[in-house]
C-alpha cells in the first residue's frame, strides 16, 4: 500500500480477494464491500498482515479502500 493510491490499492485487494476465493463479482463486489464497516486501525493492521484472513476481513478493508477512494475523487472534483 505505501506510496500506491487508493485505486491501486483496491486493485491489488480485488485481485487478492479473488484469489483466496471471493464469490462477489464486478459492481456487486463493490456495493457489498460499502456495507461493511472498518475502522483505520484495523485497514491497516490487516494490510500489515496482522490479522487472519477472511471474507469479512476482505470485504471490510475493501470497503474502507473505496470510501477513501470516492473521498479522494469527490476532493479533487470539488477543488
Amino acid at each position: 500500500m505505501y506510496g500506491m493510491n487508493w485505486k491501486e490499492t483496491i486493485t491489488n485487494l480485488t485481485k487478492d480477494f479473488a484469489a483466496f476465493g471471493c464469490r462477489y463479482k464486478g459492481k456487486k463486489l463493490r456495493e457489498t464491500a460499502l456495507g461493511y464497516d472498518c475502522t483505520e486501525l484495523f485497514f491497516w493492521n490487516w494490510m500489515d498482515g496482522e490479522c487472519d484472513r477472511s471474507e469479512k476481513g476482505f470485504l471490510r478493508v475493501l470497503g474502507y479502500a473505496w470510501r477513501r477512494y470516492l473521498e479522494e475523487t469527490e476532493d479533487s472534483a470539488a477543488a
